[in-house]
This record gives C-alpha cells, structure tokens and sequence, in this order.
C-alpha cells in the first residue's frame, strides 16, 4: 500500500518552488535523512536476520520434518522466537521506510535480503512489535503513568 501525498505537494506545486533555493536545500536534505534512515534500518535487518540465522545453525533449532530439535531446553525455544521476532520488527521499520521513499516492497525484496517466510508472517503484527519492546502489560502500564 502506498500513501498518496496531498496535492499541494505534488511535483505540479513545487515547479515555482524550485527556483527558490532555500525550497531546493530543504528538500536536499529531507531525500538525504530518508536515505540515511532507509540505509540505517537496512543493516539493522540484515543484524538481525544474521542473528537469527546464526543462532539457527548454532542450535540446529530444526530437523529436515520441521521437528524442533532440543526439545529440552526450553530457553533456546523462546530465544529463537525472540529472535524471529525481533527480526520481523526489523523487517516491518524497513517496509515502512521504503514506503516513505517510494520505493517498492515487492517478492525481489524479500528474496534479496533472503528473508524467511517465518518472519514475514510476523512483520507487522502487533502482538509482536509489543513483545520485542516488553510485555503488553508493561507497555500499557508506562503509557499510563506517562500520560497521567
């Protein structure tokens, strides 16, 4: 999904601005911070995604039926899933930021990146993005203290 910008700032309104220099500075450095921003959140993906990936080939966290492996340690269960979560958060900043540049999400995207199907189900959820930062109790419990 891609959000239209008002008409007041399509390209049309902006032909007399772009003989002011100050307009032209502006707009520079808006396109420099949404690159910097995109290139930020792009390595912080591939962290994470490194992350989980190490992890995976550490603890063999699946055999070739998709059973867990180390069925025993339940730590490692919620590490991976912690991981997987906080990869998906990952991927969900850098869809969002590329939406903000216009550019494209599409399949070419998440092959580059080679991201697992597992976490692209996780990308956007909100029971995910509360858990990485905290429980939702928690969460709830700050926002309220916050606001009062």
């Amino acid at each position: 999904m891609s959000v239209r910008p008002p008409r007041q700032f399509s390209p049309q309104s902006y032909a007399n601005a772009s003989t002011d220099p100050l307009t032209a500075a502006l707009d520079y450095e808006i396109l420099q911070e949404k690159a910097g921003t995109l290139g930020r959140l792009g390595r912080a993906l591939e962290a994470a995604l490194a992350n989980l990936r190490n992890f995976e080939t550490t603890f063999q966290v699946k055999n070739t039926a998709g059973e867990p492996l180390n069925a025993s340690s339940h730590h490692n269960c919620n590490s991976h899933q912690q991981l997987k979560k906080e990869a998906a958060q990952a991927l969900w900043y850098v869809v969002i930021q590329r939406e903000i540049c216009g550019l494209p999400t599409n399949h070419k995207f998440f092959d580059q990146y080679d991201i697992p199907a597992e976490v692209r189900v996780l990308m956007g959820s909100g029971s995910v993005l509360n858990t990485v930062s905290g429980s939702s109790k928690e969460t709830t419990k700050k926002r309220q203290t916050t606001s009062a």
